[in-house]
């Protein structure tokens, strides 16, 4: 194995093997870590000083993430004990096909909303990216747009759209890929998760569950009013 970076394989508990993905060194290590702390500083900007337009937001948050998971979780287990050149390559073309909306969506307004071919292109190739972490419940949703909906009837019936059509609805509509889910994922969970994450750094969380339990420990039905205190200060900070 090189001595860059080696992968351990995360076990819970109750021994069920979670995901595989990397524990990176070297240079490997340093590239992750600078994605981290921008992806962090980025998320804290844009949802308190930033005024980036939604689209582009979430095309950068979709880049970061994007970017980090192929470099710490394996294609394959197969392949889980090297970081290959295709991690690599599909690192950096999600940070491409990001750069290119933010840098060519007002190009595709001025067009009156017709994409051309390298419209279409950086749409297919953003698709792919995602198909990669999540290949079995996007393909449905794909293939039904593009063909078994139109099958259906009742409620579930589809007309269906062209293959171009849902490339540019995935791609640029507000909709897609960067649409709804995308705002929450970049705001209310990004946020979410950074606090949770500085709580179990910082050692807050556990400093409020050992505060509890001196102050309730020892008293008539302690565990439960312990369980009681502790949710009320950790949900007083948290919402």
């Amino acid at each position: 194995m090189p001595e860059s970076h080696r992968t351990i394989f995360n076990q819970d508990r109750g021994g069920e093997v979670s995901t595989p993905h990397r524990v990176l060194t070297g240079r490997h290590h340093v590239l992750v870590l600078v994605a981290g702390v921008c992806l962090s500083l980025f998320h804290l900007w844009s949802n308190t000083l930033g005024v980036l337009p939604e689209l582009q937001r979430n095309a950068a948050h979709y880049a970061f993430i994007l970017f980090l998971g192929y470099l710490l979780y394996p294609i394959s287990a197969r392949y889980a004990s090297r970081t290959l050149i295709l991690d690599y390559i599909f690192a950096i073309l999600s940070l491409a096909v990001a750069l290119y909306l933010v840098f060519f969506e007002d190009a595709l307004h001025a067009r009156n909303e017709v994409p051309n071919t390298t419209d279409l292109v950086f749409a297919g190739i953003a698709i792919l990216l995602l198909l990669v972490f999540i290949p079995l419940l996007a393909l449905v949703f794909l293939t039904y747009a593009l063909f078994w909906g139109q099958y259906l009837s009742g409620i579930w019936a589809f007309p269906g759209v062209s293959f171009p059509r849902l490339l540019y609805r995935m791609y640029f509509a507000p909709d897609g890929i960067f649409g709804t889910i995308a705002t929450i994922s970049s705001t209310f969970v990004a946020l979410f998760v950074l606090f949770g994450a500085f709580l179990l750094r910082s050692g807050a969380g556990d400093f409020m569950i050992r505060l509890s339990l001196a102050l309730l420990g020892r008293t008539v039905g302690g565990p439960a009013k312990m369980a009681v205190f502790a949710s009320g200060m950790l949900g007083s900070i948290s919402g």
